[in-house]
């Protein structure tokens, strides 16, 4: 029953919305995260009642399933000593943050300095 289009649609403009600013002195983009973080929910909302997939109803559920969701994340975090205990325990090598997919090391850890594409992040 619950509309998990507008539940998922809650949880990508909840992540949006709080976004971490870099320069905490650009109150316009801040504002800009938070306006469009909340207007991508309210399109598909709007969309899902025109087009009758769910009604008002189904879209509160999904709501719930969201904030829900989204607060068992911050529980689920603390338990990663746990898996990394259990993984050193049935000896799993968990990769580092700084080591990508195919086994290299990020351009970061190499020398120390910050790649284009992680500047940009960081800017953002």
């Amino acid at each position: 029953m619950p509309s998990l289009h507008f539940g998922y649609s809650f949880v990508i403009g909840l992540t949006i919305a709080t976004m971490p600013n870099v320069r905490a002195t650009n109150i316009r983009r801040r504002l800009m995260l938070i306006t469009v973080g909340m207007m991508y929910p309210t399109v598909i909302l709007i969309a899902i009642l025109a087009t009758a997939n769910h009604f008002v109803l189904d879209a509160v559920a999904g709501f719930i399933v969201a904030v829900a969701g989204w607060h068992i994340n911050g529980v689920l975090v603390n338990l990663l000593p746990l898996e990394d205990w259990l993984l050193n325990l049935v000896h799993v090598h968990k990769p580092d943050r700084e080591e990508a997919r195919d086994g290299t090391m990020s351009p970061i850890a190499q020398d120390g300095k910050i790649g284009p594409e992680e500047e940009w992040w960081r800017r953002a």
